[in-house]
């Protein structure tokens, strides 16, 4: 694609992650994610937490409605005390998530490492979702609320500057367009979340958030391919998202 070479020297990027959702591994257990972890040449050494998940279920039958619970042991690691990356095993989830991402090579890099010995450990297990998700928080150090246009295309923020022009009591406006190709989808979410919501807007903070997903996948061979596709398809909706006013305030890199 034309903007695959295109890179910046800074971005607005809050989180970047990386998700696998699989059937559920009845002999998971606290080894499977040692063995994964020590495969990345100690920079996820000493474990960060443990935490819990619960998934609750409607089962409906002729006779009556029940409510299942399942309990997921979540282990947690952290790169660094930065903790700038973190990775979460479960049972039936990994992910991996930047929270100072630089390049999708470097995210790749370490994303391949994992899914490496993942795939020794689980061969037979079935990929229900997979997911690439990049959450970009825009802020403009200005005093004059809702003024996008120089910097993003003028539609994203049409709702805001048209029907609810000069509203002084919004407190958070989001869109979200989800797109189907077939073989995977993404939802396309903008706006103004608003980090003191529920407070009203006091703040320009414009959220472009894109999230590729695929789901019911069955071999893990063809991540690498879908992850490829992801990060295309979000870089050439954040492309065409923003203005040259603010590629450059980013610091624009042609390779």
């Amino acid at each position: 694609m034309k903007n695959s070479t295109i890179k910046y020297k800074n971005n607005y990027l809050t989180n970047v992650l990386f998700k696998i959702e699989y059937k559920k591994i009845h002999d998971f257990n606290k080894n499977f994610v040692d063995e994964i972890i020590n495969n990345l040449d100690g920079r996820f050494a000493t474990q960060s937490s443990e935490e819990k998940n619960v998934d609750c279920t409607l089962a409906v039958s002729k006779e009556k409605q029940q409510l299942v619970t399942r309990e997921h042991q979540v282990f947690i690691f952290y790169d660094s005390e930065l903790k700038k990356q973190k990775i979460s095993i479960c049972d039936n989830y990994l992910a991996l998530e930047f929270y100072n991402y630089s390049t999708f090579e470097e995210f790749k890099d370490l994303l391949s490492k994992i899914m490496i010995k993942f795939n020794e450990l689980f061969q037979e297990n079935i990929i229900a979702k997979i997911g690439l998700r990049y959450i970009n928080q825009i802020r403009q150090n200005t005093t004059r609320l809702f003024e996008w246009n120089k910097i993003l295309d003028k539609s994203l923020s049409a709702n805001i500057s048209g029907f609810f022009k000069n509203d002084s009591n919004i407190s958070r406006s989001l869109t979200q367009t989800i797109l189907n190709y077939d073989s995977y989808f993404m939802a396309f979410t903008y706006g103004i979340v608003n980090s003191d919501f529920p407070a009203r807007i006091a703040k320009n903070e414009f959220l472009i958030d894109l999230d590729c997903f695929a789901i019911n996948v069955q071999k893990q061979s063809v991540i690498s391919v879908y992850l490829d596709k992801f990060h295309d398809q979000i870089q050439e909706y954040f492309e065409k998202s923003i203005k040259d006013d603010l590629r450059k305030s980013m610091g624009e890199i042609h390779e």
